[in-house]
C-alpha cells in the first residue's frame, strides 16, 4: 500500500499557500497529491470554500458546493471499506474520516450563510446541526478514550491500548468545526434559529472561540482557517455586533492584533491578515492608516484577487467618511467593473458617489443601466438595490437625494462606528444641510435622513437628541411600509432600544428590540439587524459576557 503519511502536513501546506497569496499554487500542489486522499480533498474544498466567502461569486459558489459535496460522498463510501476500526489506529483514522465528512457538510452551511437570507439561514443550521452531532460524538469519545473531559485538556493522552497512537490530531481536527459551528449558531438571527432552538440546538459562543484557539495553534491543516475565523470575530464580527464592546472596542483590536500577529509568524505576509490589520485601525478610527493598509494590500503584486477588493471597498467608503465623494465613485465603479459578485451591488454605490459629488449627468446614466446588471433578482442586496432605483428610471436625481441615500448606506452598512468624533459631527452636520434641501413630501428619504442623523446622535452619546430624531422617522412610518422602506423604521426603533439599554430601562428596551424585530419584516436587510437585535437583548438581560481576551491564542 502506498505509504500516506505525509498527506495531512501536504494539505496544510496547501491551505497556507492560499493565505500565502498562492491560489494557484495550492491548487496544483493538492491536485498532485490527491489520488483521492480524503485530507487532500478536504484541503481542496476548504481553500475554495474561502475564497467564494471572500468573493461571494454566484457562480463560483455553486460549483464548489457541487465540489464538497462529491468529497463528501466519497468519504461516506470510504468509511465503510475501512479495515481494523477496532484498533486504536483503526479508530483515530475512522474518526478522523468522519471529522472531515462532517466538515464538507459544514462548509455547506457556510455557502448557504452568503445568501443573507432568513431562509437561507435556516438550511445552513440544519446543515450545522448535522455537522455538530458528528463534532460532539467525536468529542465525547475522545473523552472516553482519553480519560478526561475538559474540552481544553491540552495535548491528548495516548491510547492505553497502544501507546505509539495519541488522538491528539483527532482533537485539533474537530476543533475547527465545532469552534464555527457554535461561533455561528451563536450569532444567528432568532428568526432563524427558532427550528434549531426546537430541537434542542443553539451555539455556545465561548466555546466556539475556545476551540478555535486549540485549532489555531495546532499543527492541524486546518489550523490556518481558524486564524482567519478568529481575526473576523475580533475585527469585524464583534464591533458590528456590539459584543463584549461597553467600553469601547480596545478589547476587540487587542484579540484581533494578537490573532493577525500569530498568523503572520506562522504563515508569513499574507494580504488577507493585511486586511483585518487595516480593519482594527477601522476600530481605532484610525482612518489614515486604515487607507495605508488597505492600500497597500490592494495594490501587493501578489495579493489575492478577492482580498484586493475587499480593499477598495473600504478604500471607497473611508472616502465617504471624509466626503471625497468624487475619489469614491471610481473605486466603486471599478468593483462594478471588475466583480462577479454583484456588478448591482457596486454600480449603486457608484452611482449615488456621483450624485453626492454633484455628477449629476453620469449619475443618472449608471442609475438608468442598473437594472441590466442585476444577476441575481432573489439576492437581498440586489433586491435593496432594485427598490432604491426605480424612482429614478423615469425622474432626474438630485444631489440631496444622492447625499442621503449614500448616508443610508453608511449608517445600514455599519460605517458610523468607524468615523472619529470628528467626522460624525461633521457627517451630522452634512446630513442636516441635505435634509433641509429634500422636497417636503419626499418622506422616505425624510425618513432615511432622520434615520441615519439619529444613528450619528446616538454613536456621540446624545441620546435625547437621537431619540428625538428617530421619533421624527416613525412619524413616517406607514409611508416607509407602504413603499417597501420597512428596514427605515425597523432601524429606527432599534436605534430606540440602545437608547433605553445606554439609559438603564431594560424593560422598555426589550419592548423597543422585540418590536423592531416582530412589527416589521420581509425587507432585505432584516437578517443584518435581527443579528443585532440578538446580541442587544443577550447582553442587556445578563451580565457582560466574560471577555474573550484568553482565547485568541
Amino acid at each position: 500500500m502506498e505509504d500516506r503519511t505525509n498527506d495531512p502536513a501536504v494539505a496544510r501546506e496547501g491551505i497556507a499557500l492560499l493565505f500565502r497569496n498562492g491560489v494557484d499554487d495550492a491548487e496544483d500542489l493538492l491536485k498532485k497529491n490527491s489520488g483521492g486522499n480524503a485530507h487532500i480533498d478536504c484541503a481542496l474544498a476548504y481553500i475554495r470554500v474561502v475564497q467564494c466567502l471572500l468573493s461571494w461569486e454566484p457562480d463560483a459558489i455553486d460549483s464548489v458546493i457541487d465540489f464538497v459535496k462529491k468529497v463528501e460522498s466519497r468519504i461516506s463510501a470510504s468509511e465503510s471499506q475501512l479495515p481494523n476500526v477496532n484498533t486504536p489506529k483503526g479508530t483515530q483514522h475512522l474518526m478522523l474520516l468522519r471529522i472531515i465528512g462532517a466538515d464538507c457538510t459544514l462548509l455547506r452551511a457556510l455557502l448557504c450563510f452568503t445568501k443573507l437570507t432568513i431562509a437561507g439561514y435556516v438550511k445552513a443550521g440544519v446543515l450545522m446541526r448535522s455537522a455538530s452531532k458528528v463534532y460532539n460524538k467525536i468529542y465525547k469519545d475522545l473523552e472516553k478514550l482519553e480519560g478526561h473531559s475538559s474540552l481544553n485538556g491540552g495535548a491528548a493522552s495516548a491510547s492505553a491500548a497502544d501507546p505509539t497512537v495519541s488522538f491528539g490530531n483527532v482533537r485539533a481536527a474537530c476543533s475547527l468545526g465545532f469552534g464555527i459551528v457554535n461561533l455561528a449558531m451563536s450569532l444567528m438571527p432568532d428568526k432563524a434559529l427558532a427550528l434549531m432552538k426546537f430541537f434542542g440546538f443553539s451555539g455556545e459562543r465561548q466555546a466556539g472561540l475556545d476551540a478555535l484557539a486549540i485549532s489555531s495553534t495546532s499543527e492541524d491543516m486546518r489550523a490556518p482557517v481558524a486564524m482567519l475565523s478568529l481575526a473576523w470575530f475580533h475585527a469585524i464580527g464583534r464591533p458590528l455586533l456590539r459584543i463584549n464592546v461597553r467600553e469601547g472596542y480596545d478589547d476587540a483590536i487587542a484579540n484581533a492584533m494578537r490573532v493577525i500577529t500569530h498568523a503572520e509568524t506562522e504563515l508569513g505576509p499574507a494580504s488577507v491578515f493585511h486586511y483585518f490589520r487595516g480593519r482594527t485601525e477601522y476600530l481605532k478610527s484610525n482612518t489614515e492608516l486604515a487607507m495605508a493598509a488597505f492600500k497597500s494590500a490592494a495594490e501587493s503584486p501578489s495579493a489575492l484577487k478577492e482580498v484586493a477588493q475587499l480593499c477598495l471597498y473600504e478604500m471607497g467608503f473611508i472616502h465617504v467618511l471624509n466626503r471625497n465623494f468624487g475619489e469614491a465613485a471610481p473605486l466603486f465603479e471599478r468593483l462594478c467593473k471588475e466583480t462577479r459578485w454583484s456588478p448591482g451591488f457596486y454600480g449603486y454605490l457608484a452611482a449615488i458617489s456621483m450624485g453626492s459629488a454633484g455628477q449629476l449627468e453620469e449619475c443618472q446614466d449608471l442609475l438608468r443601466k442598473l437594472p441590466g446588471l442585476i444577476l441575481r433578482k432573489n439576492s437581498s442586496y440586489e433586491k435593496f438595490v432594485l427598490k432604491k432605483i426605480a424612482r429614478f428610471q423615469k425622474a432626474s436625481p438630485t444631489a440631496p437625494m444622492m447625499r442621503t441615500l449614500l448616508l443610508e448606506m453608511v449608517y445600514l452598512w455599519n460605517y458610523t462606528l468607524f468615523a472619529s468624533t470628528a467626522q460624525r459631527f461633521e457627517l451630522l452636520a452634512f446630513a442636516k444641510e441635505e435634509a433641509a434641501q429634500l422636497a417636503a413630501d419626499d418622506f422616505v428619504l425624510i425618513a432615511a435622513n432622520h434615520l441615519v442623523q439619529g444613528g450619528l446622535l446616538f454613536e456621540l452619546d446624545q441620546y435625547d437628541d437621537a431619540e428625538a430624531s428617530t421619533r421624527l422617522v416613525l412619524n413616517h412610518a406607514d409611508v416607509c411600509v407602504k413603499r417597501k422602506e420597512q428596514h427605515i423604521p425597523a432601524y429606527a426603533t432599534f436605534i430606540i432600544g440602545q437608547i433605553y439599554q445606554k439609559n438603564g430601562d431594560l424593560v422598555k428596551m426589550k419592548q423597543a428590540m422585540n418590536k423592531a424585530k416582530s412589527a416589521y419584516s420581509d425587507y432585505e436587510v432584516e437578517g443584518r439587524l435581527q443579528a443585532k437585535i440578538k446580541v442587544a437583548l443577550e447582553s442587556g438581560v445578563s451580565p457582560p459576557a466574560v471577555s474573550a481576551a484568553a482565547t485568541a491564542q
